[in-house]
């Protein structure tokens, strides 16, 4: 009941939840960048939302967007500098920061 009633609050008060969305966004963005987050506070963000039932919904699809925007990027500036082993290297690098922010 009482998550029932603060999911139905978060939704319905102005853009709370959008709030909350592109501020985890941002955070993960600020990691991919090199720079310090608290990963425990996306740990547990990233909880809640599953558990308001808001991840599929809100959360996710901004993160596939902005994921999808900054691996583009990423991949096009390595690829246009000519080192494929380079390119190949830090796509691994990636990966295995991927699974273990996933695996936390």
């Amino acid at each position: 009941m009482g998550l029932a009633l603060f999911r139905e609050h978060l939704l319905e008060t102005g853009d709370a939840a959008g709030r909350v969305v592109r501020s985890f966004v941002d955070c993960v963005g600020l990691d991919r960048g090199g720079q310090a987050v608290d990963r425990g506070a996306l740990a547990s963000v990233q909880r809640m939302c599953g558990l308001l039932r808001v991840y599929t919904s809100h959360l996710e699809p901004a993160i596939l967007a902005a994921s999808a925007t900054f691996f583009e990027a990423e991949g096009v500036a390595l690829m246009a500098a000519g080192d494929v082993p380079g390119y190949l290297r830090r796509v691994e690098a990636w990966l295995r920061a991927e699974v273990g922010g996933v695996t936390r």
